[in-house]
C-alpha cells in the first residue's frame, strides 16, 4: 500500500494502483521516484535494483486516477 499527503502530513490517503498488465511474477518493492511535472504526477515502482523491472504509473491527481503507462526492463549484467 502507498499513502500520500498533500497537506504537510496532516492527513494521509491511500492511492489505488491497477496492476493489470504487469504479468505473473512481477513484484514491486521499491518506490523509485514520485514527481510532479506540469500538473502530471509520475510514480515509478521497481524491484530491488535498477537492473530489474520497473512499472511507471501516471495521474493528474495525486490521490486518484493512477494508470499503468509503461513497464521498463533494465539491463541485466552477468559476470564472466
Amino acid at each position: 500500500m502507498i499513502y500520500v499527503t498533500d497537506d504537510g502530513a496532516e492527513n494521509w490517503k491511500q492511492i489505488k494502483l491497477l496492476y493489470d498488465g504487469l504479468g505473473e511474477g512481477f513484484y514491486l518493492i521499491d518506490i523509485v521516484s514520485l514527481k510532479k511535472v506540469n500538473r502530471k504526477y509520475t510514480l515509478i515502482l521497481g524491484q530491488e535494483n535498477e537492473s530489474a523491472k520497473q512499472a511507471i504509473f501516471t495521474s493528474e491527481n495525486l490521490t486518484k486516477g493512477w494508470k499503468l503507462s509503461e513497464i521498463r526492463q533494465g539491463k541485466i549484467h552477468t559476470a564472466g
